[in-house]
């Protein structure tokens, strides 16, 4: 396993090509996700990637395998001590490698960093896989931490 990871903001035609991915694949897992993308402005996003991920309080990365790029992640500012991990998501292709892992790992190390004490998340149950893992790095149920039009989404803590 060969990967590169490079600063999302420096690569918005390979971040524009993930998050359609991954709002796909959340559409296909709940369809009623798309009341939250829309609350959410996702389609805006890109545009809004060097303010809603400036450093030093949040970051976004590409990983790359040679040129592909294999998957994403960051890490967001939410509250004084409390970072959101944000746009976590590995390409179909580069799944069962532990890429996820890996990725999930460096998250928590860049928000240590960056003197965060703990990780939220939301993530849905449909994601079965994403949820399995994030719950053997010790990540626990709490109570919904913004508002959401979905019904179904899991809210996740991780003490870092």
């Amino acid at each position: 396993m060969d990967f590169t990871y490079k600063n999302a903001l420096e690569h918005r035609e390979d971040m524009a090509l993930l998050y359609q991915e991954y709002n796909e694949l959340l559409l296909r897992t709940d369809p009623d996700f798309e009341a939250c993308l829309a609350m959410q402005n996702f389609e805006r996003e890109i545009e809004d990637l060097p303010v809603k991920y400036a450093p030093p309080q949040s970051m976004l990365l590409i990983v790359y395998e040679g040129d592909v790029p294999a998957a994403c992640a960051g890490i967001k500012y939410f509250a004084p001590g409390i970072c959101e991990l944000k746009r976590m998501y590995v390409r179909p292709a580069f799944r069962n490698r532990g890429l996820g892992r890996q990725l999930c790992e460096l998250m928590f190390q860049e928000a240590q960093q960056r003197g965060y004490e703990k990780m939220y998340l939301d993530t849905m149950p449909g994601l079965a896989n994403a949820v399995r893992m994030y719950r053997g790095f010790g990540f626990y149920e709490i109570a919904k931490y913004y508002p959401n039009p979905v019904e179904n989404v899991i809210y996740l803590c991780y003490d870092l």
